[in-house]
């Protein structure tokens, strides 16, 4: 079979018995997960024809062997192939591994210490926001909409969309990692039976290669409840038109990363959005530690 593209890319295996545990190719953003545990680990190139065939969630037996003293591993229907950078004076067991190709996805700069992060997360919490000006009370109908970032990463604002209303103070174009955001509005001046009604768009930028977008949903109409909500996307009228009385929640796809303690870890971003005259947007890394 020849392969036409090439990638680099690592492997976790025991060579005496064959088990790998993963094969990661970074710039595909994939990994062959078979197990978790701890191997030796060896460079490599991995070689395929299409992306394709090794899409995110699908299942194939990789096939450990020899070649030219340096380990090969073979995948099902010919998808692809793994071949060492090493060669290796000891025996290569033949074996083979039913596993699952992943989306894997490493962030690049270093994250806070387990300790670090969960102290600074607190902090985010316990964080009393500003209250509004009086001026912005004495309107019929007004919000202020708070972001609570409790990540390692900048969330910057993207745009608006405004069903009604206007902005008294715009949201702030940076929300730093571990701070507090704030964006409040009201009904229009000189405007009879209308609220303050919207969504606005934010980008975490996670390194230089990736960013997650998300956009929030608030409401305080002339008639009606207040409404909060949260959707994976750039579109802020999505966020607007996702807005319910029970709020909701967005979770990313998973990320890897390492620590600033040497720990690797495994992320996901989980947003929520509570509603009411002070809605509540809170944006947090859910942490998953290898060991």
């Amino acid at each position: 079979m020849t392969f036409n593209l090439t990638a680099p890319a690592t492997i976790d295996v025991l060579l005496n018995q064959g088990r790998i545990y993963n094969i990661n190719v970074g710039s595909l953003e994939r990994r062959f997960a078979v197990k978790k545990g701890t191997a030796s680990s060896f460079a490599g190139t991995f070689y395929y024809n299409d992306i394709e065939d090794i899409s995110d969630k699908s299942n194939q037996i990789a096939t450990t062997g020899t070649w030219d003293n340096r380990l090969i591993v073979r995948f099902s229907h010919n998808a692809a192939k793994f071949i060492t950078a090493d060669q290796f004076s000891e025996k290569i067991t033949e074996a083979d591994n039913a596993g699952e190709w992943k989306q894997w996805i490493f962030i690049d700069p270093k994250l806070a210490t387990q300790g670090v992060w969960e102290t600074k997360s607190q902090n985010v919490w316990d964080f009393a926001a500003p209250d509004v000006p009086p001026s912005l009370k004495n309107k019929s109908r007004w919000i202020e909409g708070v972001i609570r970032n409790a990540t390692d990463f900048p969330i910057r604002y993207v745009e608006s969309y405004l069903d009604s209303g206007r902005y008294d103070k715009f949201p702030d174009p940076t929300v730093n990692p571990f701070a507090v955001g704030t964006f409040n509005g009201c009904n229009g001046d000189h405007t009879l039976f209308t609220g303050i009604t919207g969504g606005a768009t934010y980008r975490i930028d996670l390194d230089e290669d990736h960013s997650f977008y998300f956009s929030i949903g608030f409401t305080d109409p002339f008639i009606g409840a207040y409404k909060a909500g949260v959707v994976a996307s750039n579109d802020p009228e999505q966020g607007y038109e996702v807005a319910s009385k029970e709020g909701g929640e967005i979770r990313s796809g998973e990320y890897h990363a390492v620590d600033k303690d040497g720990r690797q870890l495994v992320f996901r971003l989980r947003i929520t959005a509570e509603s009411g005259q002070r809605p509540r947007f809170c944006i947090e890394e859910v942490r998953f530690y290898d060991n």
